[in-house]
């Protein structure tokens, strides 16, 4: 297919190229293209032969139409881009591990808690209605899983589940005192906590 201009211009000199002896006016689709000059050769029989060839061969030519490629705009990232690129990444990160060692940090906290003021509360209960009173500062915790030699007979234990006493999350034996200073009515239970002595951040069951 052509384009209609092409076509149309075309079929109307066909149009006009007929003999200058008839004078004859034929009606040509400027749209038809190829058919306009088949329909110009069959009416008017002693048309120019040469005309014909000539609007034949136009037409038989292909239509190139060329296009510029078209090539996609690429900018490169500059040395400085990429140092902004990095710096922010480390920041990041900075701040990640900064929220994950914080977060480690409380828990081990709240860990210690835990276990100052309920999970050797009820042990405790139980040793003192057994042997009529809490293990002394010298027997220790110790006396929850074996019994303290000078009230054995007494002893029912063991009072803590796991058989052993468990150690705060600084991997360092909790320190016990009856009569405790803290609690004078009680006893004391308590964690030296990161610093690893005894200190006001001590973590205890006051």
């Amino acid at each position: 297919m052509f384009p209609e201009s092409v076509a149309g211009a075309t079929a109307s000199m066909a149009c006009s190229c007929v003999s200058a002896r008839e004078r004859t006016q034929f009606s040509c689709n400027p749209a038809a293209g190829w058919a306009s000059i088949c329909h110009l050769a069959t009416l008017d029989k002693r048309a120019d032969s040469r005309i014909i060839s000539l609007l034949i061969m136009h037409f038989k030519s292909p239509v190139v139409v060329r296009r510029r490629p078209v090539v996609a705009a690429v900018r490169a990232f500059t040395v400085f881009e990429i140092l902004v690129v990095i710096a922010i990444i480390g920041m990041l990160v900075g701040l990640t591990v900064g929220n994950i060692g914080k977060f480690f940090g409380d828990a081990k906290l709240d860990l210690a808690g835990v276990f100052v003021k309920s999970s050797i509360k009820v042990p405790m209960q139980k040793y003192s209605m057994d042997l009529g009173d809490y293990p002394t500062t010298a027997e220790g915790l110790q006396s929850l899983i074996a019994a303290p030699s000078s009230r054995a007979e007494r002893w029912r234990g063991p009072y803590l589940q796991e058989n052993k006493i468990p150690e705060d999350p600084w991997k360092r034996p909790y320190q016990y005192r009856y009569p405790g200073v803290r609690n004078k009515s009680g006893y004391d239970v308590f964690s030296f906590g990161p610093d690893g002595v005894e200190s006001e951040d001590d973590i205890g069951n006051w």
